[in-house]
């Protein structure tokens, strides 16, 4: 059974999906947490050269269907923003959609080779391994043994 933040997280996510289809933009994330400031509803964007007037488009008509839906319980913030240059990377079909972009993975623990980490460019997929261009070497890294994975922006 999901507990209530996931459900609020769940609903929103949904009609964001379909909204952010009307807009043309993705939805890279919804969350919702607690902090000391209080209740924060966060809905990351995503879409080629993302503007902030996708941004404030985007908030003003969630905020229209969150105010008439009216199901979150207690006040919060609503943010609407880019996930980041330096986004996660978060499952295999992110890793497929960044081919050729800069990277850097962090493994659970030490391979075989004493390394936890690396950095390049994300070359392809194969089967649940990601290849890894080192410039000196390629590097065939097993999903499973991510711990967490980034785009790396380039200047």
């Amino acid at each position: 059974m999901l507990n209530q933040n996931s459900q609020i997280v769940e609903r929103v996510k949904k009609y964001s999906e379909r909204l952010g289809l009307k807009l043309g933009v993705e939805i890279f994330d919804v969350q919702f947490v607690r902090d000391s400031s209080g209740y924060t509803l966060r809905i990351f964007l995503e879409k080629e050269n993302l503007s902030i007037d996708d941004c404030t488009l985007f908030s003003k008509e969630i905020s229209k269907w969150l105010d008439n839906e009216d199901f979150i319980p207690h006040s919060y913030n609503l943010e609407v923003s880019s996930p980041g240059l330096n986004r996660p990377i978060r499952n295999l079909d992110d890793f497929k959609k960044y081919i050729g972009k800069k990277c850097k993975i962090e493994l659970n623990r030490k391979n075989i080779n004493g390394r936890k980490s690396y950095t390049g460019y994300i070359k392809s997929i194969d089967g649940n391994s990601i290849i890894l261009d080192l410039k000196k070497e390629v590097a065939k890294i097993d999903y499973n043994d991510i711990k967490k994975a980034n785009l790396e922006y380039e200047f």
